[in-house]
């Protein structure tokens, strides 16, 4: 990865705010999972041993940006992270020099009966 093209993001886990670093990323990343490969590479060593039972290594399955604290109506309060809008995701967090937070859901690998709070659902 050269260096042109990098911009600093501030990027967290999901539902953990002790998981957060600010990390460089490619604004030329082509896919989520290129994306969310680099980050998980970044974030996983901080993850707590409770979200790691058994050792289990886990995987992003879904980031997305934080641009607003409340919704409005002109404008959104987040956008999730695709292989369609990654390009134009990417450019515009860029543009916008970092004042912006990133998310990251970890998959799921506890009991599939337990309940747990889906981002989608906000």
């Amino acid at each position: 990865m050269s260096s042109q093209g990098l911009f600093p993001v501030l990027v967290a886990f999901a539902g953990n705010s002790q998981s957060h670093e600010v990390i460089l990323i490619d604004e030329k990343t082509e896919s989520f999972n290129a994306l969310a490969t680099h980050v998980y590479a970044h974030l996983g060593p901080h993850i707590d041993d409770e979200y790691r039972p058994n050792g289990q290594e886990r995987h992003i399955t879904k980031m997305w940006v934080q641009w607003n604290q409340v919704k409005t109506n002109e404008f959104p309060l987040k956008t999730y992270f695709s292989d369609t809008n990654i390009g134009a995701l990417l450019h515009l967090l860029a543009a916008r020099g970092g004042v912006d937070k990133v998310y990251a859901w970890l998959n799921e690998i506890d009991d599939p009966e337990e309940e747990y709070d889906d981002p989608e659902e906000e």
